[in-house]
């Protein structure tokens, strides 16, 4: 499950929570507005039965909407951001 970010909108950081139901090779990823990866958040295992919390910084990025997106196991969900300055 992937939570939606908080608080939304934010400046200067968010929080995003996500959990696998299965233990795999997990990755949260930020998307800008056009598509392009901007960071990687998370970059590793999640193990099953545990919520992972990542803080944003919005220091080095641009004002405006943002996807995050949990891959694990062939599957992908996603959210939006608002980072307003």
């Amino acid at each position: 499950s992937l939570s939606q970010n908080f608080p939304n909108p934010f400046n200067p950081e968010t929080a995003i929570q996500f959990s696998v139901d299965l233990s795999a090779q997990t990755r949260l990823l930020l998307y800008d507005v056009l598509g392009r990866q901007v960071a990687t958040l998370f970059d590793g295992i999640a193990h099953a039965g545990q919520t992972y919390r990542v803080v944003v910084r919005g220091e080095t990025l641009s004002s405006g909407m943002y996807t995050y997106a949990l891959l694990s196991r062939g599957r992908t969900i996603s959210r939006r951001l608002l980072l307003l300055r």
